[in-house]
């Protein structure tokens, strides 16, 4: 399985890989790519680059490694938005995630929590499954989503 996060923030995408550690977790590799363009191939190109970029089998973080793992996958997010925090950036974005077994995609929006905004939680009945692995149709399929949001 491979899994990424994209954000879409002021109409511009954040395209985060997740790697799935020994344990099962998904935790955000720190990767970023940013997409300015609302052309949904280009966006799914971006989207299956960042599928291959994701990883699975690494190392789960012990106790002691949490704060860093959330700043060695936060901070770069931050950063390119040109921002100072997590908050601060969340508050004016939304989230769909994009998995893929290889053979196929699910895509996936995400609401967020109104008294935790840092909070997303996916929204089942909105989940589209067993798509083709092409841009098209995986940037098409992101951007029903984010309709679907509004």
């Amino acid at each position: 399985m491979r899994s990424v996060s994209i954000y879409r923030r002021l109409d511009v995408h954040y395209v985060c890989p997740s790697d799935q550690t020994v344990d099962g977790l998904w935790i955000g590799n720190g990767e970023v790519d940013v997409v300015e363009s609302s052309d949904p191939r280009v966006l799914g190109d971006a989207v299956l680059r960042a599928l291959r970029r994701s990883r699975t089998g690494v190392p789960h973080p012990n106790q002691s490694e949490w704060h860093k793992q959330r700043h060695r996958s936060l901070d770069p997010i931050i950063k390119t938005a040109g921002l100072q925090s997590w908050r601060s950036f969340v508050r004016e974005a939304q989230l769909v995630s994009v998995n893929s077994d290889g053979s196929g995609v699910t895509v996936e929006c995400h609401r967020q929590d109104s008294s935790r905004p840092e909070i997303f939680t996916p929204v089942a009945e909105r989940r589209v499954k067993n798509l083709q692995l092409s841009a098209d149709v995986v940037g098409t399929a992101i951007a029903e989503q984010w309709e679907g949001q509004k």
